[in-house]
Order: C-alpha cells, then structure tokens, then sequence
C-alpha cells in the first residue's frame, strides 16, 4: 500500500515524485538497450572495415556516395573528410567467403564487380541481401548453365536487376533461358560461351540496350533469332569472334536504334558490312581481328562526319597506313592494339580533334608518345598494356585535372607501385590484371 504522501488527494494513483522515479527507470533501460545495440554495431562496423581493408589492399576498391551526418553516422557508417559515405559499389577480385559476408553489411551496394570467384553459398546469401543491387558482374568465374540458375534464384529483387556481365563461362542456351523474364534486363554482356543463339527465344529482349555476345558460338540462325525479337530498344550489338557472315548480317537490318556495332573476328565481308551499314545508323564501328587491308576500310564508305568510335585491333597496320584513315571530326574512341602503330604514326590521329579514348596495347609506343598525346587530346581512357612501358615512365606523366582510367594489364605492376602510381595521379584509377586502384580526389 502507497504511504499516505505518496498518494495525490482524489486519483488514489502514485504521486507525482514516484511518476518521475519510474520514468527514470524505463528511460535508464532504454537508454541501456540502445547502448548495446549501438555497441553491437560499432563491432560489427569494425569487423567490417577490417575485411574492406584487406580487400583494397589486395587490388580491390569500392565506390561511395556521400551523405550529411546524421542518423546513418549515429547507426555507425564509416565517415571520410567529414561526410557519412555509404558504400554503392565494390570491386573485389578472388573474394573470401569472409570477404563476401562483410558486403553482407553494405545493404546499399548497387553495383557488384566480383572476379575469379566461385558460385556457392556465401555469394548466394549475399545476393539475397541486396536489394538494391542493380548490375551484377562475374569475372573469370567458370560460370555453368547450374550456377547462372543458382544467381538468378538467389537475387533478393531480381526485377531491379538492369545489368548482367559474365565473362569466360561455359554457357549454353538452356543457362541462358534461365534469365528468362525474372530480370528485365538493359545490359546483357557475356564474353566467352557455348551459346548458339536459341536460348534468347526465351530471353525477355523488349527492354535489353545492349547486348554482348563475345566469343560464342553464334551463328546465322542465331542472329536472325535477335533479328525476330521485339527489339526496338536495341542500340548496342557485339557478336566479335563468333561464326557470323553476311547472311546473319543481313537479318539485323530491322534494328533501326543500333548504333554500336562489333564484328571483329566474324568472317562478315566488306561488301556485306557496307550494305548493311547503308541502312542502320552506326556510329561506333568494331573490326578487330579482321584480316582487311585500308582499302576493305575504304569500301564501307563511312560516314566520317557521324563516326564516333573506330576499332581495328589486330590490324596488319603501321604508322604509313593510318595516313590513309579519313578525317573524323567527330571520333572519340579509336583503338589500334596490337597493331605496328609507334610514336611517329601517333602523329597521324591530330586530325581526330575530339579523340578522348585510345588502346594501344601491344604497340610499340613509348613514354615520349604518350606524352604528346596527352598534350594534344583531353583522354579520359588509355589502354596501354604490354607496350614496354614501366612504372617509372608513367610517373613522367603530367597530372590530369580530370577523371582518367589507365588499363595496365600484362606490366607486372605490385599494388605498391600501381599505389605510388595513384599518389602521383590523384585523379585517375589505375586498372592492372583484375586489380583496381581508386582516384583520391574521388
């Protein structure tokens, strides 16, 4: 019984002193609860940045977006240069099932680039987690016709799914049907498969924008397949190194949107190409690996003031032969990999004012070229693998004001000097045999 102070004259409740007493209590309880809760995070924060550590310090990266401090800062997200940033992309090559559970943290990952891994449970609980995950990229992974069902099952919200990349797979059609309408999808980039073409009968195509198909076994009747399709939308088709002649060529002529175009290492011909190129708008042109002379070039009569990407990697050309190229107003992107292009034929591409993307990989260029390209163009991406060139010639590069992406693979760089490289760059990202280093002014 409630002593006679304790008790307010006409309510027979508790008095007002022991009202606050048991606010007290439920506040300190409260108070409590969330400091455990918050503890608990902040452990598991931590477990987390120890794993994203050892993934950047093997050649992995992620990207981040920044928010103000606030509730995710209080929930315990890592901050950097007095912003809350919460991961939205991750670059992981080889990744861990430890690795892989620690991503199971960043709920908000929209983009995941995972190479040399395997398909098993750690990567399906993490697909079942995000639920914002919008483009999805497995590497080298030796993907069967099972495990590309396994993924397809395991994703939390597959109808947010718009991007698909796999490459180096053992794919068939029937793996291929397994997309069928659970994802759909804007980008569909495999590189390196079983597939004939049968399998997209049961791919929804309606919405795809690009569609890779790279080192197949499309053929003919394949491509009259996506010729079928209500693919309206259409504005991307690489078929390189598949068994494709003029006659599949000839069924592509109802995609009225396509504008890039790859059929490097097809046995199209000129004379087919030319026909077809009569009727779709091509401005970005892939011939790699085509055993064609300038004057198989010349015979596609291009339309060089629209022109805007030109590939011919593989080419039998050298510096004389690029006298020959027209003039392209307009081209941004050129690749002449693997061709016998040096410093003196770099000359030659000062007639391409716009040019912003080149490959040299496997030329014979050297640091002195690169630099007068730099002088002339503003390049955002250079490929540059295998040409001889080392570490210490790329630090004689002049600091770009702008986002630049070097790919420099085949040079045998250790992550400290692909880091030194990073530290004397800051603005650019260094790609070099599937490891990453990220700008850090970005």
């Amino acid at each position: 019984m409630p002593s006679e102070e304790d008790v307010q004259p006409g309510d027979g409740g508790p008095s007002r002193p022991r009202k606050l007493a048991m606010w007290m209590k439920v506040c300190l309880v409260v108070f409590v609860c969330c400091a455990v809760l918050f503890g608990v995070i902040l452990r598991g924060q931590a477990k987390i940045a120890v794993v994203f550590k050892g993934i950047e310090e093997k050649g992995g990266g992620f990207d981040s977006q920044s928010f103000g401090k606030g509730l995710l800062q209080s929930l315990g997200i890592s901050t950097k240069h007095g912003f809350t940033r919460v991961l939205i992309g991750a670059f992981v090559p080889k990744p861990t099932a430890d690795e892989l559970e620690g991503l199971r943290g960043a709920p908000f990952l929209s983009s995941l680039y995972l190479m040399e891994g395997d398909v098993d449970e750690s990567l399906s609980k993490l697909l079942g987690d995000l639920r914002l995950l919008k483009s999805l990229h497995l590497i080298d992974y030796g993907l069967t016709d099972q495990d590309l069902r396994r993924v397809m099952e395991s994703l939390r919200s597959p109808s947010q799914l718009g991007g698909l990349e796999l490459r180096n797979t053992s794919l068939t059609d029937e793996g291929l049907a397994t997309i069928g309408g659970k994802a759909p999808l804007h980008a569909l980039m495999i590189d390196g498969s079983k597939i004939k073409g049968g399998g997209l009968l049961h791919v929804n195509l309606s919405e795809l924008r690009i569609l890779h198909l790279k080192r197949s076994n499309i053929s003919d009747t394949g491509l009259a397949e996506i010729g079928r399709q209500n693919c309206s939308l259409l504005c991307g088709l690489r078929l390189d190194n598949n068994p494709v002649t003029d006659t599949g060529l000839n069924s592509l002529q109802g995609l009225t949107s396509l504008y890039e175009l790859g059929v490097g290492g097809t046995e199209v011909t000129p004379g087919g190409l030319a026909e077809l190129l009569k009727k779709l708008p091509i401005t970005i042109l892939g011939l790699n690996d085509l055993s064609w002379t300038m004057e198989d070039l010349q015979r596609l009569s291009l339309d060089t003031t629209t022109l805007k990407g030109l590939e011919l990697a593989g080419w039998n050309i050298g510096d004389t032969d690029l006298k020959s190229l027209p003039n392209m107003p307009n081209l941004t992107s050129l690749d002449l990999s693997r061709t016998r292009v040096t410093d003196e034929g770099l000359k030659e591409l000062v007639r391409f004012p716009k040019l912003n993307s080149i490959q040299l990989d496997g030329t014979q260029i050297t640091i002195q070229g690169l630099k007068s390209l730099q002088k002339s163009f503003t390049l955002w991406r250079i490929s540059i693998s295998k040409t001889g060139l080392t570490c210490e010639d790329l630090m004689e590069l002049p600091t770009s004001p702008i986002l630049q992406v070097f790919t420099l693979d085949g040079m045998n760089l250790s992550m400290d000097q692909l880091r030194k490289l990073g530290r004397q760059h800051p603005n650019a990202i260094f790609r070099s045999d599937n490891r990453i280093v990220f700008p850090q002014n970005y």
